[in-house]
């Protein structure tokens, strides 16, 4: 009786050690699962998080550049508006141009642009030929330019078109007939005079570009040919 009893204890022993070892398996298995399943979740919660942080990167890069886009936009509108509102001091004009009077009341000044070709001076634009035609012929040139014949309405003037001229040119001197007197383009009679001769009986005047003794008008026959300088006031 005790044999067998000895067999049934060692028997049950050997069954719950079996057990025990099969719970340990299977927990070992359980722990293993937990493991690679939480390393998974986490992987993925990472590879997700990772994700929105480009996405809110690259975002807020494109916002950036679109805010300094819009930024030099402003800049340079400010710019040109600055530049727009300034006035000219000291003579200086922003564009190159000259600055004029444009009222003795106000003393305000503005500043203008000759055409391209044109020589400023003063309160006009002058062009000096590079053809030669008749006086008519001259006029009618200056006139479709929107000008017309130079009116050396002072010595200021003079100097200026005898110095830049290298070559005699009509200016908008003509004697009248009816009137019996010089008088000039714009009707208005002549009142100071640098004649270089005053023999000749001719109607027409040519300025002598290049002389600077201040004596250098010629009279001439309005049909000769020479060149021609025009004027525009501003």
């Amino acid at each position: 009786m005790e044999k067998i009893r000895d067999s049934e204890t060692e028997a049950r022993q050997g069954y719950e050690d079996i057990k025990e070892l099969h719970d340990a398996e299977a927990d070992a298995e359980e722990n293993i699962y937990c493991k690679v399943s939480h390393r998974a979740e986490d992987e993925y919660a990472v590879t997700v998080f990772d994700k929105s942080q480009r996405k809110q990167t690259e975002a807020f890069r494109r916002y950036r550049a679109v805010c300094l886009l819009l930024g030099i936009v402003c800049l340079a509108q400010l710019l040109a508006i600055v530049l727009l509102s300034v006035k000219p001091q000291n003579g200086a004009c922003l564009t190159g141009g000259r600055r004029i009077l444009q009222t003795n009341i106000s003393r305000e000044y503005r500043c203008v642009e000759c055409p391209w070709g044109w020589l400023g001076f003063r309160d006009s634009c002058f062009y000096l030929s590079k053809t030669r035609l008749s006086w008519e012929g001259s006029r009618r040139n200056c006139t479709a330019a929107g000008g017309d014949l130079a009116v050396v309405a002072n010595t200021n003037i003079q100097n200026f078109l005898s110095d830049v001229g290298t070559h005699p040119y009509w200016i908008g001197l003509r004697h009248n007939k009816s009137l019996s007197a010089w008088t000039w383009v714009n009707d208005s009679p002549m009142t100071q005079s640098y004649w270089k001769e005053n023999g000749s009986n001719e109607e027409c005047v040519i300025l002598r570009g290049g002389d600077t003794s201040g004596k250098n008008w010629l009279k001439d026959s309005c049909d000769s040919v020479t060149y021609f300088i025009c004027q525009v006031s501003l």
